[in-house]
């Protein structure tokens, strides 16, 4: 998006919010102890129907529903890659 001179204008670097905090934490300790996810993988793998995912109910007590691309396939994946993974 070009600006009313014709320049692209330059990011402008804001904080990271809490969300972006908190995703970042979660990336590292799956990269570092991905074994300690299994549980949660587990009990997320139980909240699919085919392509649909249930997730948790919302502040008006709706179940709220995402349809994704892959279905449950990269849960299963991973969860399979974990029990295979050696501990160092």
């Amino acid at each position: 998006m070009k600006d009313s001179d014709g320049k692209i204008p330059e990011a402008k670097w804001t904080d990271p919010t809490d969300f972006d905090k908190e995703l970042l934490k979660q990336h590292n300790a799956m990269r570092q102890t991905p074994g300690s996810f299994k549980t949660d993988l587990e009990q997320l793998n139980t909240d699919f129907n085919g392509n649909l995912w249930r997730m948790h109910k919302d502040c008006d007590g709706n179940t709220v529903k995402l349809f994704t691309q892959e279905g449950k396939k990269p849960v299963d994946e991973m969860l399979e890659r974990i029990k295979t993974q050696k501990v160092t």
